[in-house]
């Protein structure tokens, strides 16, 4: 039983927009904290963040040490990755920017200082960049392309699928690249995210019906033949209940879905959802859609925590793992009860520090109340019911 081998990078000789010459800075690394993704499906993905503590004993991340041996370059906007190897496998965890290079000292003379590098990823890039451009209606993929065309951001540094929602035309004024990117993720109903490999990923609705699940391997119980988990907390409440839904769009009528049972039952609750809709069926699919999805209160797997050094096999399986993925999470309160919940991943949290490496998976359900019909996929056209 044992840990991943931890790696951490900085490229200080290079800006960020240019191929990266890494430097290790590992031996210096005392803890570090990551967090990305979201709570629940119906949030907007945040920026995901990281903070590493650093043990600073001659001075080498002070910008103004000349005799540094990073000197001029202990610079925000330092691109910065962070890695684990276990066995013999490499798995990127999380890639950014250096956002500070705080010091701090405790009150001795000559204590080394500590340096605690706040970290984002690429999202901030995205939200600083403004586009000015005028896009006729297009697919989501097409369009979430044609930002990123539009402020620079490499193709290889991509992975966009070609989207299902048509987009609506618009002209964009000073408007920041990644605020339309997610009205456009919010349309589609989606995903956009940046990968645990730096990489802008747009997944299309479609992403969430044919995904496998590797149930053998990505099954966290309490049984035998499952895989151990750390802590689970799950949730019957109110705060994924809506019955209630008006989808806008500019130009297009709103669409309102209502279920009246569910407003006598817990009073209205209404959610709004505005997008960039180009079609108005689509709009009427989705306030139909949501209030058949969270009309009721639905018993739910939260967060999974994990603690993987007691079980060696888990390693390969969860530092590869991204957002949107599935998993499974069973526990058995008593002999006759089992909780069972096919999740998808919203949110992935690394707390690393010595002795420790816990991972925390904030997850959804599966949607459990709609079937669907996607055309020309044999293994999903067996339903009746379309999927919006």
């Amino acid at each position: 039983m044992g840990l991943p081998s931890l790696t951490v990078e900085v490229a200080f000789s290079t800006d960020p927009g240019a191929t990266p010459v890494w430097t290790n800075i590992t031996p210096t690394v005392r803890e570090c904290r990551i967090r990305r993704g979201r709570q629940h499906e119906l949030d907007r993905v945040e920026a995901g963040t990281a903070s590493i503590v650093l043990h600073d004993v001659d001075g080498r991340y002070s910008p103004s040490n000349t005799l540094g041996p990073y000197y001029p370059n202990v610079l925000p906007m330092r691109r910065i990755r962070i890695r684990g190897t276990f066995g013999a496998q490499t798995f990127d965890v999380f890639h950014g920017y250096v956002e500070a290079w705080p010091q701090e000292w405790e009150f001795s003379p000559r204590s080394a200082s500590t340096v605690t590098i706040q970290a984002v990823d690429a999202f901030k890039v995205l939200a600083l960049a403004n586009v000015n451009t005028t896009r006729s209606s297009e697919l989501s993929g097409t369009r979430v392309g044609a930002i990123l065309d539009a402020i620079s951001w490499p193709a290889a540094d991509r992975a966009i699928d070609a989207g299902e929602s048509v987009i609506q035309g618009v002209t964009l004024e000073n408007t920041s690249a990644l605020s339309h990117l997610s009205d456009v993720d919010l349309t589609e109903g989606g995903l956009f995210f940046i990968s645990r490999d730096g990489k802008a990923t747009f997944l299309d609705r479609t992403k969430f019906v044919t995904a496998a699940l590797d149930a053998t391997n990505h099954t966290w119980g309490d049984s035998g033949i499952e895989k151990r988990y750390g802590e689970i907390r799950l949730s019957f409440d109110d705060s994924q209940l809506w019955n209630d839904v008006k989808v806008t769009a500019p130009g297009k009528t709103d669409e309102t879905a209502t279920d009246t049972a569910s407003q006598t039952r817990f009073f209205l609750r209404t959610l709004v959802l505005s997008g960039l809709w180009d079609d108005q069926n689509e709009m009427e699919d989705r306030a139909n859609y949501s209030v058949t999805r969270y009309s009721q209160p639905a018993l739910r797997v939260n967060t999974l925590s994990i603690h993987p050094q007691y079980d060696d096999t888990q390693w390969e399986h969860l530092l590869h793992h991204d957002l949107h993925e599935k998993v499974r999470v069973r526990r058995r309160p008593t002999d006759t009860i089992t909780i069972s919940q096919d999740s998808y991943i919203e949110g992935i949290s690394h707390d690393i520090g010595p002795g420790r490496w816990i991972i925390t998976l904030n997850l959804s359900p599966l949607d459990h109340v709609t079937d669907y019909w996607i055309w020309d996929t044999s293994l999903w056209g067996v339903s009746t019911r379309w999927y919006w």
